[in-house]
């Protein structure tokens, strides 16, 4: 019944890029103004909603862009950050209102060095 929810990806303690789903407005925005010490700017796009309940989210990073994909990747956000080594925080919060996330998956990348 939340409003809206807020995934903060890459985060530390002063850095982070926020990703905003608006469930009232149908949009989805990505701020990266405190992504890193270089990047600026929020952008925005609908949300396909169409009267469902719950929502897919499928969300790509590394340590330059962040992908962001929702409903059945009809909506699409794709954007540079320069996130340091220790950026790898992710958190969810619910805005007016309550969010039950039914699953979530996450996966690293193994890093080899030759």
């Amino acid at each position: 019944d939340a409003q809206a929810m807020e995934i903060w990806l890459r985060c530390d303690d002063t850095h982070k890029t926020v990703c905003r789903l608006d469930f009232a407005k149908a949009e989805m925005t990505v701020d990266r103004s405190h992504a890193d010490d270089w990047s600026r700017g929020k952008t925005r796009s609908v949300l396909f909603l169409r009267d469902n309940k719950t929502l897919d989210v499928h969300i790509f990073l590394d340590q330059s862009s962040v992908e962001i994909f929702t409903m059945n990747y009809r909506n699409n956000h794709s954007l540079n950050v320069f996130s340091d080594n220790k950026q790898n925080g992710i958190f969810f919060h619910a805005c007016g209102g309550s969010v039950a996330i039914s699953g979530l998956e996450t996966y690293g990348l193994e890093r080899t060095i030759r």
